[in-house]
């Protein structure tokens, strides 16, 4: 099971993760139903997370390379005639802010818990939910790029698949009896068609082209009687 698809839903602020429970037990009862929608919802974190890690890289490294400076400024003022309880303050403030970084930064997954959290948007047919991100973006920076590669995945192939089985539309159960021939040649000349730049006028060339039609029966006529 594609689970884009449920990620694509819950990235919907007009749904988010509690319509797709409540969907997904409705269509396979509640005990798989439920096991779906947390299978899910794992997902949608687990892919938030990873754009985590690949947006905030240079953060964390100046933010230890910061920590490593004030740290090292701290025990030299701490070993020296400063201020002995600002500096154990320091200290302290240093060893926390150290400890959260180690954590795993737990302010950037609240973005994703704060949006599901959220209310739901009013479901309306002019509701764009590209302008909703675009205009959201600064409150949920990360979550952001994750909604603008998982909406921009097309939901069908049926237009790519389409585009490379011309044979399909030249061959139905009308035409079946089609030689290899005759079907390569309506495959080239619709393409030659189709690339040239001056528009073909039937109604122009009708008259040409029952003329050309009449000579052909004339000639295959014509062979009949002389094979008989």
């Amino acid at each position: 099971m594609n689970m884009l698809i449920f990620i694509s839903s819950m990235l919907d602020p007009r749904t988010k993760l509690e319509y797709l429970e409540f969907v997904v037990c409705q269509m396979y009862g509640e005990s798989n139903g439920t096991t779906i929608a947390g299978l899910a919802k794992d997902a949608m974190f687990a892919l938030f997370n990873e754009y985590k890690m690949l947006n905030t890289p240079a953060s964390n490294s100046a933010s230890h390379a910061s920590f490593s400076s004030e740290s090292q400024r701290s025990k030299t003022t701490f070993h020296g005639h400063g201020n002995a309880s600002k500096t154990i303050t320091d200290r302290y403030k240093l060893e926390f802010k150290k400890r959260k970084m180690e954590l795993g930064g737990r302010d950037a997954k609240s973005e994703l818990e704060k949006y599901l959290n959220e209310d739901c948007e009013e479901d309306d047919d002019r509701f764009d939910i590209l302008l909703w991100w675009k205009a959201n973006s600064l409150r949920f920076p990360i979550l952001s790029k994750v909604a603008r590669d998982v909406l921009a995945v097309p939901i069908s192939t049926v237009a790519s698949e389409s585009a490379f089985s011309t044979g399909g539309r030249v061959l139905d159960t009308f035409r079946s009896s089609l030689t290899p021939r005759i079907v390569q040649g309506l495959i080239c000349a619709q393409d030659w068609l189709r690339s040239s730049k001056t528009e073909l006028n039937v109604e122009e060339n009708l008259e040409e082209l029952e003329a050309f039609e009449s000579e052909l029966l004339k000639t295959r006529t014509e062979s009949t009687i002389i094979d008989l």
